[in-house]
């Protein structure tokens, strides 16, 4: 098994290791889909939180129309982030399949394939 932070840190000792044992796991792959899922995570911890910020302030809006301008572009923006969790595990799975058919034999610390898994 390989942390993914020995991948990140280390990429060319982890290639000539895997080299060594015949591995043909691309390791610029995974790098890659571990930037993306980086990236993908970091979006969607900034949306939830500004969803959370603001349904926090909701209550204390006291114009009806503000307030109810507010839950809609909370509604909007949590249809965004759905779909972009979607997209996200949309991205990644099938590449990650591609890289290490059985991601249990590779387990990437927190495996950038299963969704849940930070």
């Amino acid at each position: 098994m390989l942390d993914i932070r020995l991948i990140r840190d280390n990429p060319q000792s982890v290639k000539a290791a895997l080299a060594r044992v015949g591995d043909t796991t691309s390791v610029d792959s995974i790098l890659e889909l571990d930037a993306r899922r980086r990236t993908l995570v970091g979006e969607i911890e900034a949306m939830r939180s500004e969803r959370n910020a603001v349904s926090k302030a909701v209550p204390s809006i006291k114009d009806p129309a503000e307030k109810q301008a507010k839950i809609s572009e909370m509604r909007a923006l949590g249809d965004r982030l759905a779909l972009l969790e979607n997209a996200g595990y949309g991205y990644i799975k099938p590449h990650a399949a591609a890289i290490a058919p059985d991601c249990s034999t590779l387990k990437l610390g927190g495996c950038i394939c299963c969704p849940g898994n930070p």
